[in-house]
């Protein structure tokens, strides 16, 4: 019995402390609920039954973040963590209605730095990039349907500068991230069988065709904040998304139809904000504390070979009315790749 008693009063100090760290982590946890729940009003939001869950999800995911300076996400310590904060975004999502995109807002809070990341310098454990083509489908009919709800929801107000920043860099993320690796559904297949499934992928240009749509009218919605100095690189961020999409559009059109440049073609306005919007970018491009030199010139003007030359090259020699824009175009490809 002596034995039992000597073996508890020694334990007991580890139990203490024990106590002490769980007690601490449970009004630290308490704490931090506070800070997050007080930046995000939910009394404010429209919906605030939705908001009430999804921040106790943020809450979690904070835990996740710091528990990911130790592991990977795919790490079994992760899973009871993930567990909780998909558990209440559920919860949250029950209450949001269809024509309301808050659910779709605080997603990308939650997840952009997981799911939506392609290069090495982040985690890829569960990175859609990683997915089989058929998987990485059903994530492409995912991301249309929540890009539709996102860009065309009026349902959920901004209060603050902050939260309207981080709106419209979502937007631009997601709508971004669909356009830019919609093709690895056909991963796997060799180049040239990937490009032909690309470009002919008639029900693709369809949803790049909704989405310009309402990708145009979200901007036109907050346009007098691109004009402010703090959102000056979300403006040509959108500007280049936007660019790369009317360029596939374009393209794809071009290569279902031998003679798709016509002088009715002409005339369009998507034919004319390309044109203007290759101008902007390339007047940006030097811009060496915004949008970078690389992205522009690399993505866009280098190369002869790149679609962006092709149908510039094409709209030269087809439109009239767009013959002198489009020639000094021609002349921003000429000097970048003659390294001026």
């Amino acid at each position: 019995m002596r034995f039992l008693i000597q073996k508890y009063l020694l334990k007991k100090p580890l139990l203490i402390f024990l106590l002490i760290l769980i007690s601490l982590a449970i009004i630290q946890f308490k704490s931090q609920y506070k800070v997050i729940y007080d930046k995000l009003e939910p009394h404010t939001s429209s919906n605030p039954q939705a908001v009430e869950e999804f921040v106790k999800a943020v809450h979690y995911d904070l835990y996740i973040e710091r528990l990911h300076n130790l592991v990977n996400y795919d790490s079994l310590l992760m899973k009871p963590l993930f567990f909780l904060k998909e558990y209440y975004f559920r919860k949250g999502q029950k209450f949001v209605a269809e024509n309301d995109g808050i659910d779709i807002f605080f997603w990308m809070l939650l997840n952009k730095s997981k799911y939506l990341v392609t290069s090495n310098k982040y985690d890829l454990s569960i990175a859609y990039i990683n997915l089989l083509p058929d998987d990485y489908k059903q994530i492409n009919n995912k991301l249309y349907r929540d890009i539709k709800r996102y860009l065309s929801s009026n349902n959920f107000k901004s209060n603050t500068p902050n939260e309207i920043l981080l709106k419209i860099s979502f937007a631009n993320s997601i709508v971004s991230y669909f356009s830019n690796y919609y093709h690895y559904q056909f991963y796997g297949t060799n180049n040239e069988k990937s490009k032909a499934l690309y470009s002919d992928n008639k029900y693709y240009l369809q949803q790049l065709l909704v989405i310009y749509s309402l990708y145009e009218k979200f901007y036109q919605k907050y346009e007098k904040y691109f004009q402010l100095e703090k959102y000056i690189d979300k403006k040509h961020n959108y500007i280049y998304i936007n660019t790369a999409i009317l360029n596939d559009i374009l393209y794809m059109n071009s290569k279902n139809s031998i003679k798709y440049f016509n002088e009715k073609v002409c005339q369009k306005n998507k034919i004319k904000t390309f044109l203007h919007n290759l101008t902007i970018l390339y007047e940006y491009r030097d811009n060496e504390n915004q949008f970078t030199h690389n992205v522009i010139s690399g993505r866009i003007f280098k190369g002869k070979n790149n679609t962006y030359y092709y149908l510039t090259k094409s709209i030269y020699n087809t439109c009239q009315n767009l013959k002198q824009e489009s020639k000094k175009i021609l002349s921003y490809f000429k000097e970048i790749n003659n390294g001026n």
